[in-house]
This record gives structure tokens, C-alpha cells and sequence, in this order.
């Protein structure tokens, strides 16, 4: 063969005779290439791959198509240029065009950012070439924060029309504060500001400011990497709602995620448990006395297979279901390692149901994002290498530790407490039962899917009218629940994953970095969606401003305040994946879809009744309501869902934008039922509220008749406060031709108050403590009113 001018032999086969045969019948001067399909000695992979690679290299055609047909994979962009770019400063002296806008000499073989931009920094450059210094710098930055190639941004281009969202926007600000040490607020960034003006505000900030807005510095510390340290705050919110001392508690943050998929098992089980090297949070546990720990070591994870063919479709459904309510609902024990699952259900040869469940108390949803993305690596890549990370999420948290004692933090504090004062309540949705009343809730989710024709023209139209994609979105689902809400003002928890740059490698971390904000909506006034929206995103920006202090700090501050207790204070949650850092890949689709369809899933929170997530996935939005469905009326979701859903199509499609209220969405068996609950042709009874009390109270003096969060009355214990406030109602002047307000808080004390002032036989006036205070006055005055009766921690904001 060598005569006939063949140069290249491959001998295919699990161990290699030929090959040693054939090159001692040839001299050593040949030309020839000697090759292998696999040798005993060598990892299959590793030596398919070298022996392919010398064949490509000697000429052979490879059909690569035909290779890895049936692996997973992924299109790269590959460079167009064979040498890695890099960027030289002309020293000041030398004469340059116009256009040249780079810095000065003293940093002129670096670039913005490979440089610790500080104020010193700055401080060192000449006055003229601050400004394209800071707009370089500007450029690298939104770049890698929005995923794009920073010569393609234009410095006369609006943040917002380059795609910088909410979510990007807190890390773009935070790295700046961080910089410079200068306040810059989130209306400035967001508001239609191109980078060129964002680089003469700062640089004006930095003249003018005084504050030392520096973050805490963190030094990593890998001897201590595996000892306890303490839960953040989310963290012990998430271990507290556990137990069953919460309203809405007796669960556990989880996520659960079913995939239909025909990937090879055994690779998936290899590359999670490559995953769990990387990533040292997935061998973290809680100890008991609330500390957490992570593993040094931990042994190999196994998926559970579990082989459902041969059975028929009724028996394989029953099966399914089992395992679904065994995983999804499940409330681990937190000290036992893994605080994740996963069980792969064989339904056909090649055909899976892959079932993944994780607690989130070691993982946020962003940082699933993360962990997806590595298992995808590993699995397309088992040769991948592992990269450990210097830094730990135990030295983040402790490092965070520090912050309270900033300006940064006092600063937030200050703003919050004013804030606190005139914080609305949760929405007032219908309810069918009373929350304290349930022990185990049990979330249901509700799905839908706006497919690129509705959602492309709706990022459009948000971007056109000021708002980002998550504020449009924030806004019309308030717009929802204020149509059901008894109340027009009320507070929303918007969920957001804030992680302060205080080291390069904090974007890698995985870990729980979820942060809360109490957001106030006020849909009281008849404006149309537009102008609702954009006062919903204002405010968002505005308390965004101040994120150093956590949601959890607030509702602690708030339960002291208002005497909550342990009640669910705002169980309604709004969750935005869109332009996470973590969860965005290359192409903008989600993480998750190299696994298969999500067939099911479900997320649950203690002290949640519903949580709204939205996020992209193949140019559509996807979004989830998950709430405790034995909550609300028969049908009641249902109904809003649709309504939502109907409203995003809407403001897709047509002119609803002006409208003043969206009070057409309301299906029409709940206006009907609106309708009937609000109708006065009714027929008129002789009894007294007060008399019908007092009849139940003789029949069933023991049953209960008030249950709240902190406390519970019989009709007997009830009846005994309002005749005991009743007598001194009455030492006060409390008669028949008498109005007595009633300035409460919703709680057992309104019940009391209003009975003690009918069994005085004087009538009750009810104020919302809520309203302006001129409408307070102007109520007390008209109805001649000298008693209030109010709760000790509303007294103060009394006139």
C-alpha cells in the first residue's frame, strides 16, 4: 500500500495489533501516519478525538456533522482574526487626529478596564481626557453587562435602547458607586441617558462629592473555606419559614423542574457531579443551630433511574404523579447532604423524564442559571476543565457583615425609615379562607407561554414609552391585582438578586443572593396604564437606589412597628429573570433548554400565597403564577391569570395604553359576581349587627370567632372586651347621636372597637388610616367626631 502512495493507516478496533506490524515493515524515514480508533492504555474520548484531529490535519475530509449527532452541542462564534487584540495609549506629546480620545500616558499600556478605576485615577488625568476616558471605561463595562461587543456601542446611544434593564442597571450601578465612591441613582441611569452624558454626570458627582460610598473589601480566605459561618438574612428567613411558628410557613424555598429529554443519563450523572466540584454551594448544609457548612469532600452523586416501560399510560400517569408530589413538595432535612435531586424516569429506550428539584437556600434562581450552564459545559464537553474560584460565598457573606456600619448603609437606612411611615399594606385579594387557618400550603402553578409575534412588539412599545422590560411588566401585573384588590394602594415584594462587586469573581459565585423590595403601588387615582406605569417604575428606581438595606431588615422594622407578628406581611411576590447577568447566555435563551421541554414545575416560599416570575426563552416570554390555590375562590386565578394574560396581548396589539382603567378585563362572571356583592336591592332586616353578636355568643361562648396571625377569640373573649371598652365609651360621652371613628389597622381590635360602640348604641365612622391626612380631617369634622379609637402604634401619626 505505502508503494501505491497511501501515507495514512487507521486501525479501528479496541486494541491496536496492526499498527505496530505495519510500521516495522516500513523504514523510519517514512511519511506515514500511523493511527488508532482506541488503545487500552489511552481514555476512549481522548484518543477518538487525538486520531480524528491527525487525520483532519494530514487532509482527510471529516464529516464532524455526522460525529456528534448524537451529543449535545452548541454553535461558537469563532474569532475572524488570528491574534489576540490589544490596545496601546499614544503618550500626550505626540500630535494625534481629532478623534483620538484615550488617556494619558501614565496608564498608556492599559485599557479602562484592566485598570482599578478609582477617583485617583481620574484624579491623574488632564482635565480634557477625563471624559473619553470615563466613556471608554463606560463602553467595557455595559458591554459585559448587557452581552454585547463594546465597539458596537455607541456613545450617543440610550442606555435603555441598548437593552440596559433594571436588573443590569443595579449591577452597572453598583460597580460605579464601588469605583468612585459617588452616589448614582437609578432614574439617571435608565431615564434615557447615553453614555456620554452618563460620563459628565459622574465626573460632576465626583467633583462635588463627599460621602464615603466605598463598599466593604473582601479578602478571600481558603484556610477557613470549610468551617460554619453564619446564614445571611434571606437565608434565616428561608430556614425560620420551615417551621411552623409563620403564617404561610411549614414549607421550604424549592424549586422543582420535570424536562422531557433523551439525553444520555450516565453523561448527565458525570458532568452534575463535575458541577458539584465547581461549585462548592452545591456541598453546602444547614447545621442545627443555623449555621452553614460547606463539605470539603462529598461522594459521587447518582441520579435515580427509575424504569416505568412496559407499563400502560394509566399506571405510568399514577407513577409519575407519585414521584412528582414525593419531590416537589418535599421539606428536607437541611443537615444532610445533597440539598438537591435527581431522578431520570425512564418512560421509553430513549425517552426520559428528567426530574430536578433544589433547595434555594443554597442557590438563588439566578444562580441556577449558573449551574445549568456548567452542567451543559460538562456535558458536551467531559474534558472541560474545572475552575475553582478564589473567592468563596462564605467570605461574601462575612465580608457583608461590615456593610452595616457604612455610609453606604446609613444612608439606605435613613431613606427606608421615611419610607416605612406610609408603607401600604399587601393587596386585599378575595379570599376563601383565612391564611392563618392554613397548616401546609400547597402551591399550584399556572403557565403561559407569549410567543414572539405578542412579545418582540411589546419590548418594542415598553422601550418606546420609557419603560424596561421588567418595569412594563411589574406594572401590568399590578394592574391585575389592583382590579381584584379591596385596596388601590398596596405593597408588592419584588424579588431581585443584588450582588455588590466587591471582588471580580462575585458574578461566578453560586449561593443565595436574593434581596426583597417592598414596593408601593398606588393605582387610587383614574390615570391611564401609561402614566401607572411609568409612576410604578419611578418608585422601583427610586427604592432601588437604596438596596443596601434587605426586605427582611424591613419587615423586621415593620412587625415592630405595626405589631404584625408572625403574619404573611406581603404575600404577593413579582420575580424578573429578564437581563439577569447569571442567567443570560450568548444568544439571550435560557440555560435550561439544551435539557429538554419543562413539561412541569413548580416554586414554593413560606409567607408567600403568590409569586409571578417572568424570564425569555426562544425569543418568547415565559411566565408562572404559583400560588397556594386553596387560598382564593373557586375560579378566582383562573380568571386573573387570563386577565393577564389578555392584558399583555393587549398593550402587544392595541391603543389600551390610554385607557384610563383596564377595567375590561374582568371576566364576565366576575363582574356579575361584582354586581351582586355590590347591589342595594336587598331586603332590609330589623336586627342589629350588635344583637346578632350577642345570639352567638349565647350559643357557642367557647367557639372561636376572631383568628389572626398572634392571636385568637371566643365569642365569649370577644364579647368581654367590647363590653369592657363599651363602659368606657360611654364615661367618655358615647350616645346615641354620636359618631365615633374608627382609625384601624385591619386586625381583632376593629372587631372590638366597632361592637363596643354599638352596644353604647352610637354609630361607628371607619377612616383608612391610609388616607391623606386633609381627608382625615375633613371626615372627622363633617361627622362632628371628639373619640377616635385607633391602635397604640398608629397614635403617633394622630393630629
Amino acid at each position: 500500500m505505502a508503494e501505491n502512495g497511501i501515507e495514512i493507516f487507521l486501525e479501528i478496533g479496541a486494541k491496536p495489533t496492526l499498527t505496530k506490524m505495519g510500521k516495522s515493515c516500513l523504514d523510519n524515514n517514512s511519511n506515514s501516519l500511523w493511527l488508532s480508533s482506541l488503545h487500552p492504555e489511552t481514555e476512549n474520548w481522548s484518543m477518538l478525538l487525538e486520531s480524528l484531529k491527525q487525520l483532519y490535519l494530514r487532509g482527510v475530509e471529516i464529516d464532524w456533522s455526522g460525529f456528534d449527532r448524537d451529543y449535545a452541542r452548541q454553535r461558537l462564534a469563532l474569532p475572524n482574526y488570528p491574534f489576540q487584540g490589544e490596545r496601546y495609549w499614544l503618550d500626550r506629546d505626540l500630535p494625534s487626529p481629532q478623534q483620538f480620545d484615550r488617556a494619558s500616558s501614565n496608564i498608556q499600556t492599559q485599557s479602562p478596564t484592566e485598570i482599578n478605576l478609582n477617583r485617583n485615577v481620574l484624579a491623574e488625568l488632564p482635565g480634557t481626557e477625563k471624559q473619553s476616558f470615563l466613556e471608554f471605561y463606560l463602553c467595557q463595562i455595559i458591554a459585559k453587562i448587557i452581552g454585547a461587543n463594546d465597539q458596537k456601542i455607541p456613545a450617543d446611544r440610550p442606555l435603555n435602547r441598548l437593552g440596559l434593564d433594571s436588573i443590569m442597571a443595579i449591577e452597572l450601578k453598583n460597580n460605579l458607586e464601588t469605583c468612585l465612591a459617588v452616589e448614582v441613582k437609578m432614574t439617571l441611569l435608565l431615564q434615557g441617558v447615553t453614555i456620554a452624558q452618563l460620563a459628565t454626570e459622574i465626573l460632576q458627582e465626583v467633583a462635588n462629592a463627599e460621602k464615603d460610598l466605598v463598599l466593604p473589601t473582601i479578602s478571600p480566605d481558603p484556610q477557613s473555606r470549610y468551617l460554619p459561618f453564619p446564614l445571611n438574612e434571606i437565608q434565616q428567613a428561608y430556614w425560620m419559614g420551615r417551621t411552623n411558628i409563620f403564617e404561610l410557613g411549614n414549607v421550604s424555598t424549592h424549586v422543582y423542574l420535570e424536562f422531557a429529554s433523551n439525553l444520555a443519563i450516565d453523561r448527565l450523572e458525570r458532568a452534575w457531579n463535575r458541577v458539584i466540584l465547581q461549585h462548592e454551594m452545591l456541598r453546602c448544609i444547614i447545621l442545627p443551630n443555623g449555621e452553614q457548612k460547606i463539605l470539603a469532600e462529598v461522594p459521587p452523586f447518582q441520579i435515580e433511574i427509575i424504569d416505568l416501560r412496559g407499563l400502560d399510560s394509566e399506571r405510568v400517569d399514577t407513577q409519575l404523579e407519585a414521584i412528582r408530589s414525593r419531590l416537589a413538595y418535599q421539606v428536607r432535612q437541611l443537615d444532610s447532604y445533597p440539598l438537591f435531586d435527581l431522578c431520570a424516569i425512564r418512560l421509553q429506550d430513549q425517552n426520559y423524564r428528567l426530574c430536578f428539584s433544589i433547595e434555594n437556600i443554597i442557590a438563588d434562581a439566578a444562580s441556577l442559571g449558573s449551574l445549568f450552564r456548567d452542567w451543559h459545559r460538562f456535558d458536551r464537553n467531559p474534558h472541560s476543565e474545572i475552575q475553582p474560584l478564589e473567592l468563596s460565598f462564605r467570605d461574601y457573606v462575612l465580608s457583608l457583615n461590615s456593610l452595616e456600619k457604612s455610609s453606604r448603609y446609613q444612608r439606605a437606612w435613613t431613606y427606608w425609615q421615611k419610607r416605612l411611615a406610609d408603607l401600604p399594606n399587601a393587596p386585599e385579594l378575595p379570599l376563601a379562607k383565612s391564611i392563618a387557618t392554613v397548616k401546609q400550603p400547597h402551591f399550584v402553578r399556572r403557565t403561559h407561554k407569549l410567543t414572539p409575534d405578542f412579545w418582540q412588539p411589546l419590548k418594542q412599545k415598553f422601550l418606546d414609552t420609557g419603560l424596561t422590560l421588567s418595569g412594563g411588566l411589574l406594572a401590568a401585573f399590578a394592574e391585575i391585582i389592583a382590579l381584584w384588590s379591596k385596596n388601590p394602594r398596596f405593597t408588592i415584594t419584588l424579588t431581585t438578586f443584588n450582588r455588590f462587586p466587591i471582588h471580580p469573581q462575585v458574578n461566578q459565585l453560586v449561593g443565595d443572593f436574593t434581596s426583597l423590595n417592598l414596593l408601593a403601588i398606588d393605582y387610587s387615582k383614574t390615570d391611564n396604564f401609561n402614566t401607572r406605569a411609568k409612576q410604578v417604575q419611578l418608585q422601583l428606581w427610586e427604592d432601588l437606589n437604596y438596596s443596601e438595606v434587605s426586605g427582611i431588615g424591613l419587615l423586621r422594622e415593620l412587625a415592630k412597628q405595626r405589631n404584625i407578628g408572625t403574619g404573611a406581611s406581603f404575600p404577593v411576590v413579582f420575580t424578573s429573570l429578564l437581563g439577569n447577568p447569571q442567567i443570560k447566555d450568548s444568544d439571550r435563551d435560557s440555560p435550561l433548554t439544551w435539557l429538554g421541554e419543562i413539561v412541569w414545575g413548580i416554586s414554593q416560599t413560606p409567607q408567600v400565597f403568590l409569586d409571578h416570575q417572568v424570564y425569555e426563552e426562544a425569543g418568547s416570554l415565559i411566565f408562572n403564577w404559583d400560588a397556594v390555590e386553596e387560598l382564593f375562590p373557586t375560579g378566582l386565578l383562573d380568571d386573573m391569570f387570563a386577565a393577564y394574560c389578555h392584558l399583555l396581548e393587549s398593550l402587544a396589539t392595541e391603543k389600551i395604553w390610554q385607557l384610563d382603567r383596564s377595567s375590561q378585563l374582568i371576566p364576565k362572571n366576575q363582574l356579575q359576581k361584582f354586581n351582586a356583592v355590590n347591589s342595594t336591592d336587598l331586603p332590609i332586616t330589623e336586627e342589629l349587627l350588635d344583637s346578632l353578636f350577642l345570639e352567638q355568643v349565647a350559643k357557642q361562648p367557647q367557639q372561636l370567632a376572631i383568628i389572626t396571625s398572634d392571636r385568637s377569640l371566643t365569642y365569649q373573649e370577644l364579647c368581654d372586651r367590647a363590653y369592657e371598652l363599651s363602659k368606657q365609651l360611654q364615661d367618655l360621652g358615647a350616645s346615641s347621636d354620636r359618631l365615633i371613628a374608627v382609625m384601624m389597622e385591619k386586625g381583632w381590635e376593629q372587631v372590638v372597637a366597632t361592637l363596643a360602640i354599638l352596644l353604647t348604641g352610637a354609630a361607628y365612622l371607619p377612616i383608612d388610616p391610609e388616607l391623606p391626612r386633609d381627608r382625615q380631617k375633613y371626615l372627622l369634622e363633617k361627622g362632628e367626631v371628639n373619640l377616635i379609637l385607633t391602635q397604640s402604634w398608629l397614635k403617633d401619626n394622630l393630629n
